[in-house]
């Protein structure tokens, strides 16, 4: 199939109810959609949470943000679908993840169980993560909208590869904004007293 129709003109085509459209669109964020999927499972495997499932998850969740999706937003659809994708998969994995069902799911007892889930990090370190995630993000607002979505992609472990294919730009294009983004970032990071 052809991927030559950027997101927006795909968005635009489902929402004419064409089949097409949707496939292609399946097929552009399949590696996306598995990726999050594996990323999911692999934290997650012990509660026997299905790869498989979560795949189907991430396609309703790219489904319903090709149909939820408006432009006059100022954001980027493939932010908005990343968004949709990841809520719908941690939506699953809370589901079946839960003490009640892990009870039900395996006969252990509760105890085994108890606060495995959120309260695996020391409270410090959680702070501290937070407050950086706090900053990266203030940082990311400081740049211009495309170097902003680039560098959110990288941070989010997307290679140049498909950075380049979801933004519909080329891969020197990708290179030059995350040059100039690291080095703002490194300034950025000592002004505001973080180690680097």
């Amino acid at each position: 199939m052809e991927y030559k129709q950027n997101d927006y003109e795909l968005v635009y085509m489902i929402g004419e109810h064409d089949e097409d459209a949707l496939q292609i669109l399946l097929e552009k964020y399949d590696y996306v959609i598995k990726n999050w999927a594996y990323y999911y499972w692999n934290k997650f495997s012990k509660y026997s949470i299905s790869v498989d499932d979560l795949i189907q998850e991430g396609k309703i969740g790219l489904y319903i943000a090709s149909k939820k999706y408006t432009e006059s937003k100022d954001v980027k659809f493939y932010t908005f679908a990343l968004i949709c994708i990841k809520r719908i998969m941690m939506n699953y994995v809370t589901s079946h993840t839960r003490v009640k069902n892990l009870v039900y799911a395996n006969q252990v007892p509760i105890e085994n169980h108890e606060n495995e889930l959120f309260y695996d990090e020391n409270p410090l370190d959680m702070i501290e993560n937070f407050e950086f995630q706090k900053k990266i993000i203030e940082f990311k607002n400081s740049l211009d909208f495309l170097d902003a979505n680039i560098f959110e992609l990288r941070y989010n472990l997307f290679s140049y590869n498909d950075i380049a294919t979801l933004l519909d730009i080329n891969k020197k294009k990708v290179d030059n904004s995350l040059v100039k983004s690291k080095a703002k970032l490194k300034k950025f990071l000592l002004e505001n007293d973080f180690l680097i």
